[in-house]
């Protein structure tokens, strides 16, 4: 099975503005839901997310070989990818059905509220493992279909729950249908020449079960970094603590998940083969807008924790750790695709890899002791508390660059660009300084209709600061931007993309 050549900055360039998209549409579709149901309703709704993740995720331990396997050529690997996949989305209904009785029991009420959640198991099944193809084979279609996902996520939100009442019965069934139209664009437009070529093997899906170890810990891995409030909560015991922890995740989840994004690429390209400028590129592509998001996140900290309420503006100290945590988690992740990409799936390259990824959840996990210690050491203030949990992300997020960074020497990785994060971070001085102008530091949200947007508008003012400082004092900069300029003028005219 021949497959096409990954375009690493283009694929690169639609993620991102996905990902940047995906935080967008993601606050709205929670907010019309929050605003249309009880707070006992939203809890349950958020009991259904979750229950739904922990199924979905599992797809991992065969879709992590299929994906691969599939990216090298394989013909059979998609197929029996899928296969395992339809088996299991079909075992999902009854599975979610079980765990939704067992937590109903467990709280005592919501088994009505909460078993809705099983028409929306099979549909996230399937749609993981359209991502994780799409990932390895055509990046970029994990933005287009994010992209039919969000939209039609809030249109019929917009129409079942705000419109027409339907709660919490009404996001599932448009998270559903959003999911099934996604992955139909995926299997049966993006994909279908790769995952319908071959007839499933059965010796594939063998294999894969068998070697479930090496996925297993990017599973884990994954979870953790999902899972810290959830983690810590009963270690903690403080409620305070715990939704500062959480105003904390809203803020470094959307920069890691840029991250992700971005290197979608550069991973299905090292599969194929590895490059240390692929690498390079994709720091710069990704640090781009890291940078700034960081920087200003740190530094608007009080008006962010605001956001939220102004209850949580004491938790400014734990929003700017989270941001510097995402900052240095986000490079640690790029690092990790990269080398993953790199090792072969046998022989001493697939124990490698075993050892390599089973290495990430064991220094994360570093704020599940930092976490037990802050809460041994007596009654303390909970932003303390929180920053205890944020210090140990922090020391896990250092660790873990240092170690795949040296990793990645072995596989050709070259010094970071160093003079291109200097270059950022001296452009993030004009936006900061606008800020500090304008007082935006100084904004506690109390008004959320009136006064998020004025406070969105100066921090795009503030980007648009940063991007010309950029532009002015970096070439590779400019020559991104003349590329996509150039790109779309040949596109209008019908003479075809420039590749970039």
């Amino acid at each position: 099975m021949e497959i096409e050549d990954v375009r690493l900055r283009f694929a690169a360039i639609v993620n991102v503005v996905y990902a940047l998209f995906r935080i967008l549409a993601g606050l709205l579709f929670t907010i019309i839901v929050a605003r249309a149901v009880s707070v006992s309703e939203l809890a349950l709704y958020g009991i259904i997310l979750s229950l739904a993740s922990v199924i979905g995720s599992l797809t991992a331990l065969w879709s992590f070989w299929a994906s691969r396997a599939a990216a090298r050529g394989s013909p059979e690997a998609a197929s029996t990818g899928l296969l395992l996949t339809i088996l299991y989305a079909i075992a999902s209904m009854p599975l979610f059905a079980l765990l939704s009785f067992v937590e109903a029991s467990l709280l005592g009420y919501g088994f009505r509220v909460l078993v809705t959640g099983s028409i929306l198991a099979p549909v996230l099944v399937m749609a993981q493992y359209a991502t994780s193809l799409s990932n390895t084979i055509r990046p970029q279609v994990v933005g287009y279909s994010g992209f039919i996902y969000d939209v039609t996520r809030l249109l019929l939100a917009l129409i079942l729950v705000s419109a027409l009442g339907y709660g919490v019965p009404g996001a599932v069934v448009s998270m559903s249908l959003s999911y099934l139209a996604s992955g139909l664009y995926v299997y049966l437009v993006a994909l279908r020449k790769y995952i319908f070529v071959s007839r499933p093997r059965l010796y594939l899906a063998r294999d894969w079960l068998l070697s479930f170890k090496t996925p297993f810990s990017q599973l884990l891995y994954t979870l953790l970094i999902g899972g810290v409030v959830a983690l810590t909560a009963p270690i903690l015991n403080d409620e305070r603590a715990t939704a500062y922890l959480s105003v904390a995740a809203f803020v470094y989840q959307p920069v890691l998940s840029i991250a992700r994004f971005g290197s979608m690429p550069l991973y299905a390209r090292s599969l194929r083969s590895p490059s240390p400028t692929d690498l390079a590129e994709t720091l710069r592509i990704v640090l781009l807008l890291v940078v700034f998001i960081a920087t200003s996140a740190m530094y608007l900290a009080r008006p962010v924790a605001s956001i939220f309420s102004p209850v949580y503006v004491d938790a400014s100290p734990v929003v700017a750790s989270a941001a510097l945590f995402a900052s240095i988690l986000s490079v640690a992740n790029i690092y990790r695709f990269y080398i993953a990409g790199s090792l072969l799936d046998y022989g001493e390259e697939k124990r490698e890899l075993t050892r390599f990824l089973a290495f990430q959840p064991v220094a994360l996990s570093l704020f599940l002791p930092a976490a037990t210690l802050v809460s041994q050491a007596g009654p303390q203030d909970p932003i303390i508390k929180a920053l205890g949990v944020m210090e140990g992300l922090l020391a896990g997020s250092v660790i873990l660059l240092a170690y795949n960074y040296y990793r990645g020497r072995v596989y050709g990785v070259q010094a970071p660009p160093i003079a291109f994060i200097a270059k950022c971070l001296l452009a993030s001085l004009a936006p900061l300084l606008f800020f500090n102008i304008a007082g935006t530091s100084e904004v506690i949200v109390t008004d959320f209709t009136r006064q998020a947007p004025s406070l969105a508008v100066e921090v795009v003012a503030g980007f648009a600061l940063y991007s010309a400082t950029l532009l002015a004092i970096d070439p590779w900069a400019r020559f991104l931007v003349a590329r996509i300029f150039l790109s779309l003028v040949r596109s209008r005219h019908g003479s075809g993309p420039v590749r970039f």
